[in-house]
């Protein structure tokens, strides 16, 4: 895959993602919004929600260490998680992962201005960032446009050839769904060993780490 094709994957998961957690906005009288179907807030946010999306061995990770760590999971998400999880490895995804991220502060970081672009120039997507009078990003919102959630609901979820984007956004949504930016980010910090981790580098494959957790956690071996 070269660079173009990875920033058009890139460019997918993000449309994809921004129509899931997006919040749909009221209908008002902002010309700024006429346009808008949805909006999602917080760079913090996407990112780490696009990191789970595009690594699936840290996924499962993240999803172990829950429910190792929090008693309140019950035991039919206990059993789903472990389900999900046979899955994945039983389908070699953590060979496969889609974007290597970086290690950077507190979590995992990737660069999503060119694939930010190509959905602007296609009218699918624009955003919106607030400042501080030293220029810093303060708040960054991701806009659904009108035009991006036909091509969501139109020709991006209905084709077969999508369905593992499709089926892993279900994933996402059921046990991520109403996280901010900030709470994932602590989660992912304590639960994927980030403070292990020297600033900069690619974030490594956690693979044997799921095996020993879920080996902890199941009293079963993973293939």
């Amino acid at each position: 895959m070269n660079d173009y094709q990875r920033t058009l994957q890139t460019s997918l998961r993000l449309l994809l993602l921004v129509h899931a957690f997006g919040e749909k906005i009221a209908s008002n009288d902002d010309p700024q919004l006429k346009a808008v179907d949805r909006i999602l807030v917080g760079s913090k946010l996407l990112t780490k929600l696009d990191f789970l999306f595009s690594n699936p061995d840290y996924l499962a990770l993240d999803l172990l260490q829950w429910v190792r760590l929090d008693d309140s999971v019950s035991a039919q998400k206990r059993r789903d998680i472990q389900v999900f999880v046979q899955q994945v490895f039983e389908d070699k995804e953590p060979q496969l992962p889609l974007d290597l991220y970086e290690r950077y502060h507190y979590g995992p970081f990737f660069k999503f201005d060119p694939a930010l672009e190509i959905l602007a120039t296609h009218g699918l997507l624009m955003t919106k960032s607030e400042r501080s009078v030293r220029g810093k990003k303060t708040k960054t919102e991701y806009r659904l446009l009108k035009n991006g959630k036909k091509m969501v609901q139109k020709y991006l979820m209905p084709d077969e050839e999508l369905a593992w984007y499709t089926q892993r956004l279900q994933i996402l949504k059921k046990y991520y769904q109403g996280m901010n930016g900030e709470s994932l980010t602590q989660r992912l910090y304590r639960h994927c060993n980030i403070p292990d981790l020297k600033h900069g580098i690619d974030m490594p494959n956690c693979s044997e780490r799921v095996q020993e957790l879920f080996q902890d956690t199941y009293q079963a071996a993973l293939i």
